[in-house]
C-alpha cells in the first residue's frame, strides 16, 4: 500500500511539472546565469542591468529632445534671434520706404501737372473763342530760335500787312528780362519763304552790344570785319560784350575799351565771316571764356587760374550761385550710379560734373561739385529744362557727348548761376 500510494505522488509531481513547465523557453545572458547560478545575488544584479538600460534609454531621448529643443530655442525663439530677424526687416523696410517716397513724390507731381495741364487747356479754349472774331483784325507774328551773339535766344517777330515794320522780342540766357527793337525795313518774300528771308535779311544781323553797363539789342545791316559777342570774361563779375575784329593776319579782341591783338590760329578760324555759322560762333566764344581774362584793367591771354586768382582775390564763383543752392551738400543714393563724369570751365573755374542715372525711376540727375558745395538736380524736378536739352542735343542725356556740348553749358549756367 505504502508503495502504491507513493507511485501515485511520484505521478502527480511529474504532472504539475510538466504542466508548470512554459511552452516557449526565451534564452538570454540573465536568465541563463540566473538558472545556472541558482544564486540570489546574480538574480539582483540581472534586475539592476535591465533597470539600467531602461533608464539610458530614457536619458537619450531626454538628451535628444534637449538637443532639438535648444537649437530651435536659439534659432527662432530666443530674444537675440528675434532681435536680429526685427533689425533685417526694419533695414528692408528703410530701403523700402525710400522708394515708396520717391513713388509718392513723382505721382504728386504728375498729378499737379496734370491739373495745371487741364487748367491751360480749359483757359485756352475760353481765350480761343474770345479772341476768335479779331484774329483777322491782328497782325501776323512769327516764334523763331536764334543765336545772337553767342547766345542762344527765342525771338518773336511782329509785322504789319506789308511787311515794312518789325517788333522784334528776343528772350535769351543772359538775364531774366527781355530785349525789344523796332525796325523800319521792307521785305520782299512769299509765305512759303518768309521765315528763312525774316532769318536771313534780320535775325542774323541782330547783336548785343553793352551801353552805359547795360546789355541792349541793336541791328546792322553789315558787320563788315567785326563781329560782336557776349560771355563771361575771368576776372569780370557779369556778362561782358566782346567785339573781335580782323585786322588783316590778326583778330583784335576789344573788352571795355581794353585790347589786345592774337593770331588767327588761336581761335580757330580763318575769318570773321566764319563767326556768321553759329557753331563756329559757340566754338570761339567757349574759346575765348576759357582763355581770356581781365586782370588790373589789362587783357591778358591764357592766364593760369592761379595767376587770376591771385589777382582778383577770388577763387571761385561760389557768390554767383543761385540762393537755393547755397550750402547744398547732396549726395549719391544707393540706387544711384554715375555713368560720365568730367570737368567744364564755367564762371572762371573748372566745376566738376557726374551725370547720374537713378536704376529705379531711369531718371536722369547732374551732381555738381564746386569747392565744399555739391549740388544734385533731378530731371522729375527740372522737367522744362531738361526737355529743351534733349531737344538741342539729339543724344543720351548721359554721354560723353552730352558733357562736352555747348548746350550743356547753356543748361548749367542757366540752372545753377543765371
Amino acid at each position: 500500500m505504502n508503495k502504491v500510494s507513493s507511485e501515485l505522488v511520484l505521478g502527480q509531481k511529474k504532472k504539475e511539472l510538466k504542466r508548470i513547465q512554459p511552452m516557449l523557453k526565451i534564452r538570454s545572458p540573465i536568465s541563463a546565469n540566473i538558472k545556472r547560478s541558482k544564486d540570489s545575488k546574480l538574480i539582483a544584479n540581472g534586475l539592476e542591468n535591465l533597470e539600467s538600460l531602461s533608464l539610458y534609454s530614457i536619458k537619450l531621448g531626454l538628451v535628444r529632445d534637449l538637443i532639438s529643443l535648444s537649437s530651435k530655442y536659439q534659432s527662432t525663439s530666443s530674444v537675440q534671434a528675434r532681435f536680429s530677424k526685427i533689425l533685417n526687416l526694419s533695414q528692408s523696410l528703410n530701403s523700402l520706404l525710400r522708394i515708396s517716397e520717391e513713388r509718392l513724390r513723382t505721382d504728386i507731381k504728375f498729378r499737379d501737372k496734370l491739373i495745371n495741364d487741364l487748367n491751360s487747356i480749359e483757359s485756352v479754349q475760353v481765350l480761343t473763342k474770345a479772341l476768335k472774331p479779331e484774329v483777322q483784325n491782328q497782325e501776323e507774328s512769327f516764334k523763331i530760335c536764334v543765336n545772337v551773339s553767342g547766345v542762344l535766344c527765342i525771338a518773336f517777330i511782329t509785322h504789319n500787312r506789308s511787311f515794312s515794320q518789325f517788333d522784334i522780342d528776343v528772350y535769351g540766357q543772359i538775364e531774366p528780362s527781355y530785349y525789344s527793337y523796332h525796325l523800319n525795313q521792307t521785305i520782299k518774300a512769299t509765305k512759303t519763304e518768309f521765315e528763312g528771308v525774316l532769318r536771313a535779311c534780320i535775325l542774323d544781323h541782330m547783336y548785343f552790344d553793352i551801353l552805359q553797363g547795360r546789355i541792349v539789342l541793336r541791328f546792322k545791316e553789315k558787320f563788315d570785319n567785326e563781329e560782336a559777342l557776349v560771355l563771361n570774361v575771368q576776372g569780370i563779375g557779369h556778362k561782358a560784350c566782346v567785339v573781335l575784329k580782323e585786322i588783316q593776319s590778326l583778330f583784335e579782341i576789344q573788352v571795355e575799351g581794353k585790347a589786345i591783338r592774337l593770331e588767327k590760329t588761336e581761335i580757330r578760324i580763318g575769318s570773321i565771316k566764319e563767326l556768321r555759322y553759329p557753331g563756329k560762333r559757340n566754338m570761339v566764344r567757349m574759346i575765348l571764356e576759357q582763355n581770356l581774362s581781365l586782370v588790373h584793367r589789362e587783357l591778358c591771354w591764357k592766364l593760369s587760374q592761379w595767376e587770376i586768382s591771385r589777382a582778383t582775390e577770388k577763387k571761385t564763383h561760389i557768390d554767383l550761385f543761385k540762393r537755393e543752392f547755397l550750402d547744398r551738400r547732396d549726395k549719391l543714393e544707393s540706387f544711384e550710379s554715375v555713368l560720365v563724369s568730367g570737368t567744364v570751365f564755367l564762371k572762371g573755374s573748372n566745376i566738376r560734373i557726374d551725370l547720374v542715372l537713378d536704376s529705379f525711376l531711369q531718371k536722369s540727375r547732374v551732381l555738381l561739385y564746386l569747392s565744399d558745395i555739391s549740388i544734385k538736380i533731378r530731371e522729375e524736378d527740372y522737367t522744362r529744362a531738361f526737355k529743351s536739352l534733349k531737344k538741342l542735343q539729339k543724344v543720351e542725356i548721359c554721354s560723353v557727348t552730352m558733357l562736352r556740348s555747348l548746350e550743356f553749358l547753356q543748361f548749367i549756367n542757366g540752372l545753377f548761376f543765371d
